[in-house]
């Protein structure tokens, strides 16, 4: 069995809009966000990731909890 990858993503929403990325070597949209690295909480990834991808810096006290999802990695069978 495979250990769970655990991801933290940011939902963003303004004017009736949602904030999707997609990599550029597919056509699947996701919420920003990606895999929590060795040692970083969620919110330390969820920052990292936010700065990498986008170039946002957010600050912590930005970010609330709002749901735990569990199901398949997309494009990653058996995760």
């Amino acid at each position: 069995m495979q250990p769970d990858i655990i991801c933290a993503n940011g939902v963003f929403c303004a004017d009736g809009k949602v904030l999707l990325t997609r990599e550029s070597k597919n056509t699947a949209y996701y919420f920003p966000g990606g895999k929590v690295g060795v040692g970083e909480t969620l919110t330390q990834t969820l920052q990292r990731e936010l700065k990498e991808e986008l170039s946002l810096v957010v600050s912590p006290d930005r970010f609330k909890w709002a749901f735990t999802h569990r199901g398949v990695a997309y494009n990653q069978p058996g995760k």
